[in-house]
């Protein structure tokens, strides 16, 4: 199961697993997990208890930001910039693939990346996989 931004939101993920099968006479048989370890709802970092799904596993997921002060090495996103050729001659197109990836565990949004083409080249196009280019 991967996390969803709807399970980060919701402070938790809640899991029920059932299992069915046949008895050696044929007769089926049915069981529901049950969590050893179940979260203590009175405590307020805890999500809430699931009224449609009491016995479900609650595994519980930071909501925000870590309330310390971030420093700069402590970002929540990184971007990367490579190109395709180590050297470049007169006229030779290149390629240069910028990656931004979300390290935290919330959402983040109004991302934007400046890149400025070094001297002596010219932008020909872009093309992206998410978000847009201006």
């Amino acid at each position: 199961y991967a996390i969803t931004q709807e399970d980060i939101d919701a402070g938790g993920v809640y899991n029920l697993a059932t299992v069915t099968g046949d008895d050696p006479d044929g007769t089926s048989v049915t069981d529901t997990s049950e969590d050893p370890t179940p979260v203590d709802p009175t405590d307020p970092n805890n999500p809430p208890v699931d009224p449609t799904c009491p016995d479900c596993t609650v595994t519980p997921l930071p909501t925000g930001p870590d309330p310390a002060p971030v420093d700069d090495e402590e970002t929540d996103i990184a971007v990367t910039k490579t190109v395709d050729v180590s050297t470049a001659f007169v006229g030779e197109e290149v390629i240069f693939t910028i990656t931004v990836s979300n390290l935290g565990l919330i959402e983040a949004t109004n991302v934007v990346v400046t890149d400025e083409l070094p001297s002596g080249y010219r932008f020909v196009e872009s093309s992206v996989s998410k978000g847009s280019y201006d």
